[in-house]
């Protein structure tokens, strides 16, 4: 590459079920963990998001809610969005040990 030359962009999956690299987490999973639900309904309903998406970990929608304080009013509205309130973590944990 000649001095100057900038490399290409490197591309990435986009769209809404792409992962983070680091830690393997939807934009629908990033919504919920800072418990923005207007974004994460927009996701879900207009977009089509899975509301039982997982990161790397295992971790269910509800258990990055649950890790990150989320008030009941968010728990309560991921629910009704069908997140997996059974869903179990590696360790076999599921979202109501986690809160």
């Amino acid at each position: 590459m000649a001095v100057g030359a900038t490399a290409p962009p490197v591309r990435h999956p986009v769209g809404v079920e792409a992962k983070k690299r680091d830690g393997g987490e939807t934009p629908f999973l990033v919504a919920a963990r800072a418990s923005h639900l207007a974004c994460a309904e927009r996701l879900v309903h207009k977009h089509k998001a899975d509301p039982r998406a997982v990161n790397v970990r295992g971790e269910a929608v509800l258990h990055v809610a649950a890790q990150h304080g989320a008030l009941i009013e968010v728990i309560d509205r991921l629910v009704d969005m069908e997140c997996d309130i059974a869903a179990k973590k590696e360790d076999g944990a599921t979202p109501l040990l986690v809160a």
